[in-house]
């Protein structure tokens, strides 16, 4: 039950996110983040271990509440700090150009009946430094550029890793 909880509080966490720092309180913004972090990557492991994982339809709905979540929750996050704290776009666009990437390669999974099922560890490490990236423009705005080097590190063979996948699952076994 707690996975399930955490999954649906991620969008609301944003938004405390957001009010932090409208009222330039960047220290508690950037815990907010680390718990937005936090429960990203312990609501699946939480909601598995649950009794509720068992059932289909709630396991579905948790997944597609997860992602739209944490994507919802990245780039609202991140637009906000472009807007009120001057976080370098260029620095946005690399991690929203890697999304649309991913993106591409989801709907491809779909449009080829190749469904991706898992997120691959590469990926999710790179998720991981766009959430470190901003709580590194909150706490020490000048190391935040070296966030892209695992971001580019992790994200491109992550990525490469998703598209691999795709090819190699035979839609006829399915």
């Amino acid at each position: 039950m707690l996975g399930l909880v955490m999954t649906y509080c991620k969008p609301l966490n944003a938004l405390l996110v957001i009010f932090l720092i409208l009222n330039n309180q960047k220290v508690l913004a950037a815990v907010s983040i680390v718990f937005l972090m936090l429960c990203d990557i312990f609501d699946g492991v939480l909601f598995r271990r649950s009794p509720l994982a068992s059932n289909k339809r709630l396991l579905w709905t948790r997944r597609v509440a997860d992602v739209v979540g944490d994507r919802l929750a990245i780039e609202v996050v991140a637009i906000t700090m472009i807007i009120f704290l001057n976080f370098p776009w260029y620095l946005y666009a690399i991690g929203f150009l890697r999304e649309m990437i991913l993106l591409s390669i989801i709907v491809y999974s779909y449009k080829t009946n190749r469904l991706i099922r898992e997120p691959n560890m590469s990926s999710r490490i790179a998720t991981g430094f766009l959430g470190i990236m901003s709580v590194m423009w909150l706490v020490k705005p000048v190391l935040t550029p070296w966030c892209l080097i695992p971001l580019l590190s992790f994200g491109i063979p992550g990525a490469w890793q998703y598209y691999q996948t795709v090819l190699s699952i035979n839609p006829s076994s399915k």
